[in-house]
Order: structure tokens, then C-alpha cells, then sequence
């Protein structure tokens, strides 16, 4: 059976998550750092002309950090958190027709899940798939057998 989560996946999530911390931290020290100085050059004379690039450093800092935040270090966080939830999960098997339904939804302050039905004869159950992880998955029509956790494949096999 292919696994689609490991332990060091998760790690290697962790990993960039700290990193992508620390650049953000470097960002807005950095910028803190920089206004810093500028405001202890300020003299009457001088107060117009240093107004703006104070000003200037401050906003892109401060921007810098709220990008880096949101679309780099909570997302990274967000999927290693998932990824040892799930694998900390009890699996259950499952058989059928593999079928994507095209819904796609996040959870918030988590990941983005794609909906994936299966045809398991008469009845059919609906299973969800990490983002990354559903581009893993075979094409619809196969039949499977996957493992899951709270309802999160976690590993599938073709069958013939």
C-alpha cells in the first residue's frame, strides 16, 4: 500500500515551519532595527527628510512580517500539525470505486481538503484527501483499497 503521510514528512514540515519563524523574526527585527537608527539621526533640521523613509521601513517591515506569517510559517505549521494528527489516528480500511467530486474546502487555520467519493457496491462513502496528497491518488474509475484516518486517506492500493 502507498502512504501518503510519514513521520518524516511531518518533521520535514516542522523543520521549514521554524525556519519560515525565524526568517519572520529576522524581517521584523531587521526593520525595527533599521527605524531605530534612522529616529536616532532625527535633528530639527533633518525631521522632514528622515519622516518618510521611517515611515517607509516601518510599513514594509511590518507587511513583510504579515505576509511571511500567513502565506509561509502558519501553513507549513498548519499541514505538519495534520499530518502527525492523522498519523497518531486509528486506520480503517476501505474498497471501491475511487471518484473525485471536485468540492474543495478548507479547514480553517488548517489545510485544504479535496472530497473524494467511494463506490463501495451499492453504498458509497465520501473520504477526504489532503490537497498534496489527492494529486497522488489514481484516476477516477480505479478501484482501491485505501487506508484512512478520521476520514483522511492516508494510503491507497490499486486493484485489479
Amino acid at each position: 500500500m502507498k502512504k501518503l503521510y510519514s513521520m518524516e514528512a511531518a518533521k520535514g514540515w516542522l523543520k521549514k515551519a521554524r525556519q519560515r519563524k525565524y526568517i519572520m523574526l529576522g524581517v521584523g527585527i531587521l526593520s525595527l532595527v533599521l527605524c531605530i537608527f534612522l529616529c536616532t539621526k532625527v535633528t530639527f533640521f533633518n525631521q522632514d527628510r528622515l519622516l518618510r523613509p521611517v515611515v517607509i521601513v516601518s510599513v514594509l517591515g511590518g507587511w513583510g512580517v504579515i505576509f511571511l506569517y500567513s502565506y509561509a510559517y502558519a501553513p507549513a505549521k498548519a499541514r505538519a500539525e495534520h499530518m502527525k494528527g492523522i498519523m497518531a489516528g486509528e486506520e480503517e480500511v476501505f474498497s471501491g470505486v475511487l471518484q473525485r467530486t471536485g468540492e474543495t474546502f478548507a479547514i480553517p487555520k488548517s489545510v485544504t481538503v479535496k472530497k473524494i467519493r467511494l463506490q463501495m457496491g451499492e453504498e458509497s462513502i465520501l473520504l477526504h484527501a489532503e490537497s498534496a496528497a489527492a494529486r497522488q491518488l489514481p484516476a477516477d474509475g480505479k478501484r482501491v483499497k485505501v487506508s484512512a484516518v478520521r476520514k483522511f486517506i492516508t494510503g491507497y492500493e490499486v486493484q485489479q
